[in-house]
């Protein structure tokens, strides 16, 4: 996963979700590649949101991937809720998706660490 840089700016919520929406019809017609993309293109202009990161986290699942589902997963455990963003917001995935995700993943880890980790969520 590629890290935000500190200097992208935020993107207009509007602008933002419309692009997560795109990565989701991208993800839905089967075209893995452009949805990855737009995810992480998501994920990096609003670094705060975790939608982005749960999508590509089921989809990794989705697909067999574990290994990659439990880096996103992961990555968004440590995101609040957004107390300024309301375009799109699913708060559900703040709540308890992102944790059910990485509890997933962790299963199929073969590192025993992620394994414990898991179990202390």
């Amino acid at each position: 996963m590629t890290d935000p840089s500190p200097t992208t700016p935020l993107m207009d919520e509007e602008a933002w979700y419309a692009l997560l929406l795109q990565a989701r019809r991208f993800r839905d017609a089967g075209h893995e590649e452009a949805f990855v993309d737009l995810a992480r293109t998501a994920f990096r202009f609003r670094p705060h949101r975790a939608e982005p990161l749960h999508d590509l986290a089921r989809h990794y699942l989705a697909t067999s991937r574990g290994d990659l589902a439990l880096l996103y997963a992961d990555a968004g455990l440590s995101l609040e809720l957004p107390q300024h963003d309301s375009v799109g917001l699913e708060p559900d995935v703040y709540r308890f998706l992102m944790k059910e995700a990485f509890v997933i993943a962790a299963s199929y880890s073969k590192n025993d660490g992620d394994k414990v980790r898991d179990r202390k969520s």
